[in-house]
């Protein structure tokens, strides 16, 4: 991953462990757009769900996945 990759994907982690889910998206789309990251393809899903579904107030930023 080239270095500006990873600076783009660690601001994006950032925005999304402190609740910036909108922001974060926006990084994780242009990671995905530009650099074909698969993994911001998760994270995509899940900014989206925490937009229309928010963490409770004591989230930890941890996914807790509902299925396999």
């Amino acid at each position: 991953m080239e270095e500006e990759a990873l600076n783009l994907f660690h601001k994006a982690l950032y925005l999304y462990r402190n609740r910036e889910f909108k922001k974060a998206l926006s990084y994780f789309l242009i990671l995905k757009e530009e650099y074909n990251d698969r993994v911001a393809d998760l994270f995509i899903e899940r900014c989206k769900r925490y937009l229309d579904e928010p963490p409770p107030k004591d989230w930890d930023g941890v996914y807790v996945a509902e299925r396999k």
